[in-house]
């Protein structure tokens, strides 16, 4: 079976997807390209998108992506066609005009279309309803996770507490918080700002990393500046997936502060190192988190609840709580968001295509 990727190469469900099948099928992305904000290069992709759709014959078309590269497959080809829809771009359904009504044309004519949280299957259905099917991405623990058994984690989250108990007694060594986002404006890093500012001035030693790049970098930049948090905050840029590792395995908190989130995965990649995490009750985030069990969700847009809930984890679980709720994170991934689960049901979405 000849399957057809088409999305963005730099995207890590995209890569992953396609890592995971590679050995099961012949999967063929010369119709990937990397994101791109440029019109010109938006028109450039999708005519060498038409000519090769016309030019090879393919099984199934797999779209990863509910953008512009989608129209041409879905309005040509809609029944070779499986839409899956990663995030973000769901936001675009309540937009008005042209492009609301293209893209409710796309999600007519297409054969299959997954999504991965019951949010998003929701938000779908309140634009247009159909038979949509709920496939949660979930993450190759075995492979990201630097944990390879249970005694590993025990030690890992038994390190990462005694450290909170020297910096309840010695204020040091600093107190590492992570976040790894792209720099936009919905995921809320302004707010995890104001939360290191609000800390540094109740004395806390503390350090704020941020993995990710985007268009909100000068706006922080500029607010780190205005807040006097050069020494307290430092970006990283985008890191590589053994970069991300070693990311997660420095910090002992892990933020995600988001105003908007369909999915979170960086939120499970922290899980699975069994970090504490402090999330916002938004979206797709309470389907992954579960209150005081294997996380914290916190108020939106609240960098004083943010504030709280990290001083909170600093100064007063005992030992038992904190281990309980680093670890259930750990299973919480393992058990129920195992990317072995989204590949088996890739396959067999592909299998119904075999006539």
């Amino acid at each position: 079976m000849q399957i057809l990727y088409i999305g963005n190469v730099n995207s890590i469900h995209y890569k992953r997807i396609k890592k995971s099948l590679l050995n099961r099928f012949d999967i063929i992305d010369a119709l990937s390209f990397p994101y791109t904000e440029s019109y010109f290069n938006k028109f450039i992709s999708l005519i060498i998108s038409f000519k090769s759709l016309f030019t090879i014959k393919y099984d199934v078309i797999h779209i990863h992506y509910l953008g512009y590269l989608s129209i041409f497959p879905i309005f040509f080809f809609p029944d070779k066609c499986v839409l899956t829809i990663y995030g973000s771009e769901i936001l675009y359904l309540n937009k008005k005009g042209i492009r609301k009504l293209i893209i409710l044309e796309l999600l007519k004519r297409v054969k299959y279309i997954t999504l991965p949280t019951k949010v998003m299957l929701s938000q779908a259905n309140e634009i247009y309803i159909r038979d949509y099917i709920l496939l949660p991405l979930g993450l190759p623990v075995n492979n990201f996770s630097v944990h390879k058994n249970i005694k590993d984690l025990e030690i890992f989250v038994k390190l990462k507490f005694n450290k909170l108990v020297n910096y309840r007694i010695n204020n040091s060594p600093k107190i590492i918080l992570g976040s790894a986002r792209a720099l936009k404006y919905i995921y809320g890093l302004d707010i995890a700002i104001k939360s290191i500012f609000i800390l540094k001035n109740k004395g806390f030693n503390i350090e704020l990393r941020i993995a990710g790049c985007g268009v909100e970098f000068v706006n922080l930049s500029h607010m780190i500046q205005k807040l006097n948090l050069s020494e307290n905050i430092i970006f990283y840029g985008n890191l590589n997936e053994d970069e991300m590792k070693y990311f997660y395995s420095e910090i002992d908190i892990y933020l995600c502060p988001s105003r908007s989130e369909s999915y979170g995965v960086s939120v499970l990649e922290a899980s699975s190192f069994g970090l504490p995490i402090i999330a916002s009750d938004v979206g797709g985030l309470p389907e992954l988190i579960e209150n005081n069990i294997n996380g914290f969700l916190v108020e939106v847009n609240n960098e004083i609840a943010i504030s709280n809930c990290i001083q909170h984890i600093v100064n007063d679980l005992s030992y038992d709580n904190y281990r309980n709720i680093c670890i259930n994170a750990y299973h919480n991934v393992l058990n129920n968001h195992s990317f072995d689960n989204a590949t088996l049901s890739f396959q067999k979405i592909y299998s119904n295509f075999i006539y």
